[in-house]
């Protein structure tokens, strides 16, 4: 045992002035100060009778502090809640305390752990123990094992770990339709067991309520998908999306979400220019409290990256459409002029026109690399075949999805053959 391991300093007596007033009152209700003890036994004792444990104690109300909700409202929770109170306690009644976490196993676990040979007991442990110097075992613990205690100070022995935590009962869990839809709905939790109607208690039964909540959850969430319909789907889209996108594919989709917003709230926006322009303009326009301090730092990555992703054209793999596929370029004669290709429901169009011919053709593939396969033409709602009619012939045609799904098509046009050789025959 060492000097650093007994020590202890005035932040281990210290009571946050927002705290006082709440651990005071319990404080006092322990009865008299007595050992450590006996302080101790006693606040053990005060939890198990006042204070029960679930692992469903809900959220604390913001702006509310975590410790004064606990003693003074919410009474119930978890490992955490009850040794961060406990700390406080302590410190108030004068006892240096600290706050730890770690992991709690149990004899059946230690029974069934493996036996460390040659373990020495120096090398893993330093400081008071209650069972004194033992065998080394390795025991294999999860998240389930996780546990917080307090580590009360001592004179003689130092620092050494309390559980003020209470048993759990059968009926730890939420045992009435209040309690239940406030944890459901991540609440606060008030409340009683029983419904009150015409001054007669009215028990309902623990299940039925759990199915209501449940059934209400249902209803309410097809609401909200009704009253959002294609918005919300794209919404969520979206955000499936972003996460499972790599960070660099995150800046971007961020960036394009925030020029979207400002597009459509601020119309000098459209005056930028140039990616560095509108960033700029963003973080000169942001609120106090907006993500300000998100995209700040990012900027310049932001903005390498999308120059980047502009310029990169590299590696070129050929992926050839198959001659014979498309029915009016069987024998080759015609050349594919400038391709587009993009990506809609998990599959790869890629759009292109034949030289003098009046038509924009599609061509279908699984992956963005090829191999791509014939498709069909572009056609008109009405059935007319694109370019059809015309003295023109669509090429080079590029294609675009905006953030609602909707595609566009573009394409410049040029004279067909026919029309050429026409204005290039002789004239008598």
């Amino acid at each position: 045992m060492t000097s650093e391991s007994v020590a202890y300093n005035d932040m281990d007596l210290y009571v946050p002035e927002e705290n006082l007033e709440a651990v005071s009152q319990v404080a006092s209700e322990l009865g008299t100060i007595g050992t450590t003890d006996h302080v101790i036994e006693e606040l053990k004792n005060y939890y198990q009778e006042n204070y029960p444990y679930t692992v469903r104690p809900g959220k604390t109300p913001k702006k509310k502090d975590f410790v004064n909700y606990f003693l003074l409202e919410n009474k119930k929770g978890y490992c955490s809640y009850f040794a961060s109170a406990a700390v406080l306690i302590f410190r108030y009644m004068g006892i240096p305390a600290r706050y730890v976490e770690g992991y709690a196993i149990d004899y059946d676990q230690i029974l069934s752990g493996e036996l460390v040979d040659g373990a020495d007991y120096a090398d893993y442990y330093d400081g008071y123990s209650e069972i004194g110097e033992t065998a080394y075992v390795k025991v294999d613990v999860t998240d389930a094992d996780a546990h917080a205690w307090v580590e009360v100070y001592d004179p003689v022995i130092g620092w050494y770990p309390v559980d003020v935590t209470p048993s759990s009962s059968d009926d730890e869990d939420i045992t009435n339709f209040w309690d239940e839809f406030a944890d459901f709905m991540g609440g606060d939790e008030s409340g009683s067991d029983t419904v009150t109607e015409n001054g007669n208690a009215l028990t309902i039964p623990d299940n039925l309520m759990r199915n209501i909540v449940y059934g209400l959850a249902v209803i309410a969430a097809g609401f909200v998908v009704f009253l959002l319909g294609k918005q919300f789907v794209l919404w969520m889209l979206f955000y499936i999306r972003f996460a499972k996108a790599s960070y660099n594919d995150k800046l971007i989709l961020y960036y394009s979400r925030m020029v979207k917003r400002y597009e459509k709230r601020h119309t000098e926006f459209a005056t930028c220019k140039n990616y560095e322009n509108q960033i700029q303009y963003m973080l000169t326009h942001m609120a106090q409290g907006e993500a300000r301090t998100e995209l700040e730092p990012q900027a310049g990555t932001v903005i390498e990256i999308l120059i980047s992703r502009a310029s990169r054209i590299s590696p070129w793999k050929k992926q050839p459409i198959k001659k014979t596929q498309d029915p009016r370029n069987r024998d080759g004669k015609y050349f594919m002029e400038a391709p587009d290709v993009v990506e809609y429901k998990g599959e790869y169009y890629l759009f292109y026109s034949l030289s003098f011919l009046s038509s924009v053709a599609v061509a279908k593939a699984k992956k963005p690399e090829g191999p791509f396969e014939y498709y069909g033409l572009v056609h008109h709602k009405d059935g007319r075949t694109l370019g059809e009619g015309e003295d023109k012939h669509p090429f080079d045609p590029a294609v675009f999805i905006d953030d609602d799904g909707e595609i566009y098509l573009y394409s410049g046009s040029a004279p067909l053959e026919r029309t050429i050789r026409d204005n290039l025959a002789p004239r008598s």
